[in-house]
């Protein structure tokens, strides 16, 4: 077996042996893959062995981030859109684009692009003659998938030569703050509310968490509270970026209340409050609790044990560098594996893992140099080290930083969050070490870095390449001069 991309090592089962698939019960019921979830992982997996003229089917009913982060990340653009977002530099930030904004408004939006997401979803899956099982499925052996009706109350089995997991996640349940629906909500259930509430507090500073936060700040229609047990956040990124982030937030009004754990609630469902009880004996008192505190894997809905697999706490499982779990023939792929568990780097797994399971020469790709993006308000993305980390390794760095102000499209779209680029390269050999960018169009703005450091380039290659004119891209160059005047 191939190196294990986990900490732990994958023991083999010893009674694994004792496993014996059941009788094919027609070739109706057989297929060369059968895909679990429906996730961008699962269909890159799916329509790839449909390309290779495999029979394929698939079941989304466990979950998957295909819808996951549509819902949210449509919200936030109806949000910037109607509130004026971008136009308020040059228009006062009373300026707004529709005056007694609803959340019909805004729900209109998102509704709307997860439809047609539905409708891409399905139209993909006819086109290339997927099978789509509908109903609970769950493993019997390491072979044989149950599909359950339960409204009919019956059943069928199919079975895979091979198998891939990406069943997505579920909120995991806080017993202090149990979701009713109403007062307290998990993400999912926020959309389901009948009108935005004039005050919010979300528990879980997390990148979900952060992203609720800011955009519904941003709309100005409510007070947001944060509330985290960790006394820092986004520990992973740039102390820079995180710090210019919390400026940005503190100064659109979100309040943090960080080191700190809800005990208790008190709900008075007559006047629509609630009462969160911080074991500091601090209160805080709001319409709605948004609960973004965690999150569960579905595999203990399909019942992997039955295959010999076994999930560590969260469900999630471990995989070699083709995506192979303790079952050869059992692949898992996007965020079920762990970490990065973005959807830009799922598709990958589930390209390589479905030309893996077919004896195909399968793509690498190095986990330093996938970038990471965060669709807060204004926006983070990082890819390579940072300084925390080039520190403690002790690398002699240097680093170069520009402001979008810097550039005319900064100006012209009327930044007044003050947007970085911050470029991370060695001293000596000036190869680059990371990129770190908070700002309008910072998801897409770090694709420049990626190209730059998969390719070994130093920062004199960034100072050296002629950039359209006016764009947000310039914002290389003159980090990379900054940087390089600081050696020089």
């Amino acid at each position: 077996m191939n190196r294990l991309l986990c900490r732990r090592p994958i023991s083999r089962l010893s009674s694994l042996s004792s496993f014996t698939p059941r009788r094919l019960f027609s070739d109706v019921n057989h297929y060369d893959l059968i895909v679990l979830g429906g996730g961008p992982a699962a269909m890159i997996a799916a329509t790839t062995a449909a390309h290779l003229k495999k029979k394929v089917a698939l079941a989304d009913g466990v979950g998957g981030n295909r819808m996951g982060s549509i819902p949210t990340k449509s919200l936030r653009e109806a949000i910037m859109y109607f509130s004026g977002y971008y136009e308020r530099a040059f228009y006062g930030r009373s300026y707004e684009i529709k005056e007694g904004l609803n959340f019909a408004d805004l729900l209109f939006r998102v509704q709307m692009v997860v439809q047609r997401e539905n409708e891409a979803h399905a139209a993909l899956l006819r086109r290339h003659g997927i099978k789509k099982l509908l109903g609970n499925v769950e493993f019997v052996d390491p072979k044989t998938i149950r599909v359950s009706d339960t409204s009919k109350g019956s059943y069928y089995h199919v079975q895979g030569e091979n198998i891939l997991i990406d069943c997505g996640y579920r909120p995991r349940a806080d017993p202090t703050i149990v979701p009713d629906g109403n007062l307290i909500v998990n993400i999912n259930q926020f959309f389901e509310l009948k009108e935005l509430p004039k005050s919010i507090m979300v528990v879980g500073a997390g990148v979900l968490g952060l992203e609720m936060a800011c955009m519904l700040s941003s709309s100005r229609l409510m007070d947001v509270t944060v509330v985290d047990e960790r006394t820092d956040i986004l520990s992973f990124a740039d102390n820079e970026i995180v710090a210019t982030f919390m400026h940005l937030m503190r100064a659109n009004k979100v309040k943090f209340r960080l080191g700190e754990k809800v005990s208790s609630v008190s709900k008075d469902k007559d006047r629509g409050k609630i009462t969160a009880n911080l074991q500091s004996g601090k209160k805080v008192t709001v319409n709605v609790i948004i609960d973004a505190g965690g999150r569960v894997w579905n595999t203990d809905l399909l019942k992997v044990q039955n295959a010999g697999i076994t999930p560590d706490y969260k469900g999630q499982l471990r995989v070699n560098e083709s995506y192979q779990t303790e079952v050869p023939y059992i692949y898992a792929a996007g965020d079920v594996t762990g970490s990065p568990g973005q959807i830009s780097s799922s598709t990958q797994q589930g390209r390589i893992a479905a030309l893996h399971m077919f004896g195909l020469p399968w793509p690498r790709f190095n986990p330093e140099f996938v970038p990471f993006g965060i669709h807060t308000i204004p926006e983070m993305s990082m890819i390579g080290k940072n300084e925390q980390q080039l520190t403690e390794l002790q690398v002699p760095y240097e680093y170069g930083v520009a402001n979008y102000l810097e550039l005319a499209k900064g100006v012209m779209r009327g930044d007044e969050v003050g947007g970085i680029l911050k470029i991370l390269f060695h001293r000596e050999s000036r190869k680059l070490l990371g990129v770190h960018c908070i700002g309008e169009n910072a998801t897409e703005l770090i694709h420049i870095g990626q190209v730059a450091l998969s390719q070994g380039q130093t920062i004199n290659y960034l100072t050296s390449v002629v950039y359209n004119h006016p764009t947000f891209a310039e914002i290389y160059q003159t980090a990379a001069l900054d940087g390089l005047n600081k050696i020089n």
